[in-house]
């Protein structure tokens, strides 16, 4: 008995520090967990705004294409650009109207520049000046947002 009395505090001192140290390590794996998480949708974030982008390019290259040869595109093909079109610009609305939930504020306001160009380019007189200020505009924001995206995620 008196041998387990000697061994008794080193026990819970055994004791204390492995429930200390599974709290801890619990702690950081679930906030490392959440950061992880959080990083993830924003990649994911970013890398819909720009394939939605590059699909309402599509679209005004499509049709510029259209307009220089003087054929038309097929019903089909115009029907599949154009709401892939729309679906890409939904989401970069959508994350316009998040104000920076999940994307930095410098690529929201790059994303609202390019949505003020696309309203002037959907304003112009003639349709092929709005697909060319379009495309202009979308190439403009495809040239910068990736680099803010990696930025904004740490990657570059």
């Amino acid at each position: 008995m008196g041998t387990f009395l000697v061994i008794l505090p080193n026990i819970l001192v055994g004791v204390i520090v492995a429930i200390v140290t599974a709290y801890a390590t619990v702690r950081l794996s679930i906030r490392q967990f959440r950061v992880e998480q959080w990083w993830s949708r924003k990649a994911d974030a970013y890398t819909s705004i720009i394939e939605g982008m590059h699909d309402m390019k599509r679209l005004d290259e499509a049709y510029l294409q259209e307009y220089r040869r003087g054929s038309p595109m097929p019903k089909e093909r115009q029907d599949e650009l154009a709401n892939k079109a729309q679906q890409g610009y939904q989401i970069m609305r959508r994350a316009i109207d998040a104000r920076g939930f999940l994307l930095c504020h410098e690529a929201i306001t790059v994303l609202e520049a390019l949505d003020a160009d696309l309203d002037r380019a959907h304003g112009a007189v003639a349709y092929y000046e709005g697909w060319e200020m379009g495309e202009h505009a979308i190439g403009k924001c495809l040239a910068v947002l990736p680099g803010i995206a990696k930025k904004d995620l740490g990657v570059g």
